[in-house]
């Protein structure tokens, strides 16, 4: 394919530039295009980075011209500014003379491309790619607030719950009777946990993002339940832990990264090791079977043949001793490694995290790397009860706020339904009234004038 028009970190791009879709070394498809002199060769991953491609024209060999001019004008509308009367104008002016697609690409950065002659493979490949793209409006992880139209004032003291005092700054020690720390409960079914389970990224940091988020969450629930008697209670609860999730994995994923290449290292090295104990194990029990056989020999054997053979003997166990030293310097140099689990480290870059985190918060300020523990420290991931604790206090008073904004109105609805009934009642009063009247009218009990003044009485009419 070929550009007729567009930009690149806003700088435009020379018209007939060649695009090629390939791609990268981990096999991720990826929009290539060779520079000259003036202009550098890029590189544009495909995945979460095309926002949309829409088919200006689909021009057939025999035409072109009209096609041509009309999606030059539809490009007026999709692309504001100066840039888009250029592009409409290039595409406006495209020749007949082959079957052609254009198409208008439209980058997260802002950046817009029309590109020519897009062959069918090309086509499905940028729809795929849209498709796997993360877009922000999908996912909002802002808690919204709920304007209650309720006079909270007047249902204040008829409410039956009462918030208690702040919690303590440090988390409780004691579960509560009848519970047991190896006891589980359920997640509660919440939107927002599903949401940060689907996010989209590069699939090594969300995969590591995900595995981290549901144990977490899942520990920080089964804290609470223990400890409180409660579960996950709002939205908020779960975006603090992924957000501050995110933020552990920014500043820890840099020194991972270094660290877990040492750690390659020494289980590679483990391996070379670990296969020379196996070769000096072999020799031992080679060499332990020829004493037995030579002792065997040798109460047997003649004079001469006792010397060879206690020779032989006095070599072999000679060589053992080696062997059996070597064999515990080895079994040594391993214990002093032991410890190290693959498992323990994250395999993910860390601008990948800071792209995640800019995308599910984009109203914050994304976490630069920073040094996030000394050498030879592990980290824990936020799983630890002072973490929970700290989820919990800064989310007490919304959790509060909910709770009354729930008893009142289950308060008012029930007001409304004792209107409702106390309504219903005093109509059905009436009427019991008024045909008692009607009857008392025919039976001439009482005149036609004082019927009318009752009835006007009895409807409220005066």
């Amino acid at each position: 394919m070929f550009i007729i028009e567009g930009t690149y970190n806003g700088e435009m791009i020379p018209k007939d530039t060649c695009f090629i879709i390939t791609t990268d070394f981990s096999g991720e498809p990826e929009l290539f295009w060779s520079g000259d002199e003036a202009y550098q060769s890029i590189r544009l991953p495909l995945t979460n980075n095309i926002v949309s491609i829409d088919v200006l024209v689909e021009d057939k060999a025999s035409g072109g011209g009209v096609q041509g001019a009309a999606s030059g004008a539809l490009l007026g509308f999709l692309v504001a500014g100066p840039i888009g009367t250029v592009i409409g104008a290039g595409v406006g002016s495209q020749k007949s003379g082959r079957d052609s697609i254009t198409l208008l690409i439209k980058l997260k950065s802002k950046d817009n491309l029309v590109v020519r002659d897009v062959s069918n493979e090309e086509l499905l490949a940028l729809q795929v790619a849209t498709k796997k793209t993360y877009h922000r409006s999908d996912f909002n992880p802002k808690v919204p607030k709920k304007e209650s139209t309720l006079n909270k004032e007047a249902y204040i003291d008829r409410l039956s719950i009462k918030k208690p005092n702040p919690l303590p700054d440090k988390e409780p020690k004691e579960i509560l009777n009848g519970r047991s720390a190896d006891e589980k409960t359920t997640l509660p079914e919440k939107i927002s946990i599903e949401k940060f389970r689907n996010l989209h990224g590069e699939e090594k940091a969300t995969e590591v993002f995900k595995e981290k988020f549901n144990e977490l969450i899942e520990k920080y629930n089964n804290w609470k339940w223990l400890y409180f008697d409660l579960k996950i209670e709002i939205d908020k609860e779960v975006y603090f832990i992924a957000k501050n999730l995110l933020v552990s994995l920014i500043k820890h994923s840099h020194n991972d990264q270094t660290r877990l290449q040492m750690v390659k290292e020494l289980f590679r090295q483990n391996e070379v090791v670990n296969n020379q104990i196996k070769d000096i194990e072999k020799s031992i029990s080679e060499k332990e079977s020829f004493l037995e056989s030579a002792r065997s020999e040798l109460t047997s054997a003649k004079m001469f043949k006792k010397l060879s053979l206690n020779n032989k003997i006095s070599n072999v166990n000679s060589s053992l001793s080696k062997l059996r030293s070597m064999l515990a310097e080895k079994i040594e140099f391993l214990e002093d490694r032991d410890g190290y689990d693959i498992n323990d480290y994250i395999d993910a870059d860390t601008e990948d995290f800071r792209q995640i985190f800019s995308e599910t918060f984009p109203e914050e300020a994304t976490p630069e790397y920073k040094p996030a523990y000394p050498s030879g420290e592990q980290s824990q991931f936020l799983f630890y009860p002072s973490f929970y604790m700290k989820v919990y206090k800064d989310s007490f008073d919304d959790i509060w706020e909910q709770r009354v904004e729930e008893e009142i109105s289950v308060l008012a609805e029930n007001d409304r339904s004792v209107e409702n009934n106390k309504s219903h009642s005093d109509s059905k009063s009436k009427k019991s009234q008024l045909k008692e009247l009607k009857e008392l009218l025919d039976e001439d009990l009482i005149t036609e004038e004082e019927f009318q003044l009752s009835r006007k009485k009895i409807l409220s009419l005066d």
